[in-house]
């Protein structure tokens, strides 16, 4: 592999990294129990080497390789393979079953990378270990080979002492080093460069005359011959061939290794031909297709991860290309993905793999369905005997952002209409005909046949009947009428929604159109000029709709939708994303389901939607409320209860959300009766009060929490037996503020007192629909201050300036420094824009919303 000398040890690590997450994260190191076949193909996988064509193999072989019993290499692959094993099975005292570790040693020379394994090998976990080359030579211990490996001169790359484990960042922690041939005191070293320009093999000729003819399968097999580089190996077996010395890789350990060394090189990284640059690409285990991911865990019986639809998905683009599917193309991805998920080495047919595939949808499909409607689905699935027809429809609904339970409601329901139907008469089946013909939408025509029976009690038979004589009624007498859509001026304008250029109506998927007449057509029409066709245009080319299904609009903010039912959020919103983050969000909410606790939602996308952008899912902001309606759950905190179940906005909810996750990191739940019963005596008027009174009492007590440490330091206190300190500080902190609540109250008028006299509390207009660039020239040219007193007092005593009375005047300066820098955000609703400002003075943020600026806080330089 091709690499600069600049990016070759990132290149390196990289590689590295892959083995330290080997079966599992941070699993690299953990040896697996290996014998036989599976020892054999794991070997011949870690080093590169061809894997054997299964349209070659017989009756017999291909049971073997579906019970995992086969192995996948042949001939001198085979016997380099064997000659490895001999030596793990000769270090273990003839054990034949051992514990093996493979490790990466990552080789840099001649500006060429490439990538070797040493195995790591013991009787025992607890027994000695040793570490077997891919030359087949043994080292008792990490030094051992340190000192004295084979490797050819250049830079080498290892997991520390040839141990796989994770630093703090994740990383796998490497070293590297000078091989030992290319250090100062090395003979070797000398003796190798005085030639290393003068012979190369460079063709299949030459690796042919250099190997005795052993490499004739990798001619065969169409790939080229490459070696360390351009000649160092070559010509250590030229020079061994010219003087008479044995060369049989497999009789000699010397020209073993220098064997497999071009033999590595050549498997690796001169591979040619569709299914070698296949292998080449599942290696990299991030980079395997989501396709191929389906294959091999099918075909090794392992757990799936994907969502039902993603599963779904994934089966029809299978399906589809079923024919492109080889059997060298399947062996290949089965055997490099069994051995980086330390899976079982075995063999199915792609036909064997896409029938198993189709009963795994339909397995995960019955878990998200009640087990009467698994039943009735079972039912249908019988009657149609026709697996692949009936995923497509599945798959035709899913593009359409219909759910998996919708879909199959609508199949069991059109199965019962289909059999109620036999007992209509000939003109009410033509009838039937007619009204479906007219709707030309089956999932429509049943629900609302559906909804009809349930809303009049009624049996399908008889909902059939009403249903009907209805509609041939309204045939006779012309009342039936088109949907409320018009033409305007090259445009076509559903209902109210905004309108849409005729010639981008192709543009529009399936999924957004029905977005379009259900929702959008229906908006208040004040609310029109908030939505945009071109903005959602854009967002259905990062995966909306497409990807993910817009489940609703919610009635607050400014255009905002509903993501599968867990993220609300405005399109504005998300219209100020990179692409990359837009189609990683659509993909990964659209996958969502069940996300009942905020614990539900994976990692990866509640770090990029909560932590980075500090958007609220659904979840979380009913979790807060249900929390604080337990903090406030005493009958003499009826003012607080009632404030927390009015009909909360977004903000509120998310704003709840903030001081939950601050009360549990503070630990308020030690003294959190004590701080409500202030609060309440407090007079809040709505949820920003009451958090801002919370954390006014929070910060007290984090801040008498020194001077009870110093007393416990000088004597003055005693820490009880069994009692954690940090715990038992705070609770001496709480004690201490709440044995004179009427000092905390002075303290707190005090606080708004300086308030007032420092006129910090004020609304500041600007013109409306600003630029982000203009927007800042006008905060500039203003004195921004906080929007509420309360809010205020709070801030100014827990990031207090010195003098506190100069606390907006100081955020003010750090706004209009001339090396203050900015980043303007949008919130999550979409009518807000976050502005934050900072210099080497401190930082503060601002928030303006319908042309009002307030200041949210400032922190200065040095306060925590």
């Amino acid at each position: 592999m091709d690499v600069t000398e600049d990016n070759w040890m990132s290149q390196a690590m990289s590689n590295v990294d892959r083995y330290l997450n080997r079966g599992g994260e941070s699993q690299g190191d953990k040896p697996q129990l290996l014998k036989g076949t599976q020892l054999l193909n794991t070997i011949g996988i870690a080093m590169g080497l061809p894997i054997r064509n299964p349209a070659d193999w017989t009756h017999e072989e291909f049971v073997q390789a579906e019970n995992g019993n086969l192995c996948f290499f042949v001939g001198t692959s085979l016997e380099a393979i064997q000659a490895i094993v001999d030596m793990i099975i000769y270090c273990c005292d003839g054990d034949s079953e051992n514990f093996i570790t493979v490790l990466p040693v990552e080789l840099y020379f001649q500006d060429k990378l490439y990538e070797l394994p040493i195995f790591r090998v013991s009787r025992y976990k607890d027994s000695h270990r040793y570490y077997v080359d891919n030359a087949g030579r043994y080292y008792k211990s990490f030094d051992d080979w340190y000192n004295n490996n084979k490797l050819p001169p250049g830079l080498m790359l290892y997991p520390y002492r040839l141990v796989l484990s994770a630093k703090s960042n994740g990383r796998a922690n490497c070293y590297y080093a000078k091989t030992p041939s290319d250090r100062a005191d090395s003979k070797t070293a000398r003796a190798v460069d005085t030639t290393t320009a003068v012979v190369g093999i460079g063709s299949s000729v030459g690796l042919l005359f250099a190997s005795g003819g052993l490499a004739a399968p990798l001619v065969i097999a169409g790939v080229a011959s490459a070696a360390w580089g351009t000649g160092r190996v070559s010509y250590q077996l030229v020079d061994r061939a010219s003087h008479g010395e044995k060369i049989n890789p497999f009789t000699d350990s010397q020209s073993r290794m220098l064997w497999l060394g071009v033999a590595a090189n050549i498997a690796s990284f001169g591979a040619m031909g569709a299914t070698m640059r296949l292998s080449s690409m599942a290696a990299r285990a991030k980079d395997i297709s989501s396709t191929f991911r389906l294959v091999t865990n099918i075909a090794n019986g392992t757990n799936l991860t994907l969502s039902t639809v993603a599963i779904l998905n994934t089966t029809i683009h299978m399906i589809l290309h079923k024919d492109e599917l080889t059997k060298m193309d399947v062996l290949f991805h089965l055997a490099s993905v069994a051995f980086w998920t330390k899976g079982v080495f075995s063999y199915k047919t792609s036909g064997a793999i896409i029938r198993d595939a189709q009963n795994q949808v339909f397995n995960q499909i019955y878990k998200e369905l009640p087990p009467e409607q698994r039943k009735e689905l079972a039912q249908v699935r019988e009657v149609v005997q026709n697996d692949v027809s009936l995923l497509r429809q599945f798959y035709s609904a899913s593009q359409s952002n219909i759910s998996i339970q919708e879909f199959s409601n609508f199949l069991v329901e059109a199965m019962h209409y289909s059999d109620s139907l036999q007992s209509l008469s000939p003109e009410q089946i033509e009838a039937f005909a007619s009204l479906r013909g007219y709707l030309r939408d089956d999932l429509n025509l049943i629900s609302g046949l559906q909804r009809y029976s349930e809303e009049h009690n009624l049996n399908r038979q008889d909902t059939l009947n009403q249903i009907l004589n209805m509609w041939r009624e309204n045939i006779n007498s012309g009342n039936v009428q088109q949907s409320d859509i018009r033409l305007s001026a090259g445009t076509i304008i559903m209902g109210r929604a905004p309108p849409i250029d005729i010639q981008r109506m192709p543009e529009l998927s399936a999924p957004m159109i029905r977005f379009v007449g259900q929702h959008l057509s229906q908006i208040d029409t004040s609310s029109t000029s908030q939505w945009s066709i071109s903005r959602l245009l854009t967002l259905q080319g990062h995966g909306l709709f497409t990807l993910c299904p817009i489940t609703g609009i919610a009635p607050t903010g400014h255009s905002v939708v509903i993501l599968n039912n867990h993220l609300h959020i405005s399109i504005f919103t998300l219209s100020t994303l990179p692409a990359a983050d837009c189609q990683t969000i659509f993909r990964r909410i659209g996958e969502l389901r069940n996300c009942n606790r905020s614990g539900d939602i994976p990692r990866d996308i509640s770090n990029l939607c909560v932590r980075d952008n500090r958007w609220r899912f659904e979840v979380h902001r009913n979790e807060s409320v249900q929390w604080m309606n337990g903090c406030v759950n005493d009958p003499s905190l009826s003012n607080l209860t009632r404030i927390v179940n009015s009909n909360l906005l977004p903000h509120e909810k998310d704003r709840l959300y903030t001081f939950k996750a601050n009360s549990t990191l503070f630990k308020v739940e030690l003294y959190m009766n004590k701080m409500m019963q202030f609060v309440s005596a407090m007079e809040p008027r709505n949820i920003s009060e009451i958090v801002a009174y919370s954390e006014f009492v929070i910060a007290r007590v984090e801040e008498t929490i020194p001077s009870v440490e110093k007393d416990l330091l000088e004597g003055r206190k005693t820490l009880p037996r069994g009692k954690k300190k940090s715990v038992w500080l705070r609770e001496e902190a709480s004690k201490e503020v709440f044995q004179d609540v009427d000092a905390l109250k002075q303290k707190l008028e005090d606080l708004k007192t300086l308030v007032n006299d420092n006129n910090m509390v004020g609304v500041e207009t600007v013109e409306k629909g600003l630029s982000d660039d203009r927007l800042v020239q006008a905060i500039r040219s203003k004195q921004i201050k906080f929007g509420g007193k309360i809010s205020a007092a709070y801030h100014i005593f827990k990031h207090a300036t010195d003098p506190p009375s100069d606390y907006v005047n100081q955020a003010n300066r750090t706004m209009r420094s001339s090396s203050s820098t900015y980043t303007v955000s949008v919130g999550q609703e979409g009518d807000t824009r976050i502005i934050s400002f900072s210099d080497e003075n401190g930082s503060c943020i601002v928030l303006e919303k319908d042309g009002r600026v307030l200041l949210c806080s400032f922190r200065a330089t040095g306060r925590s």
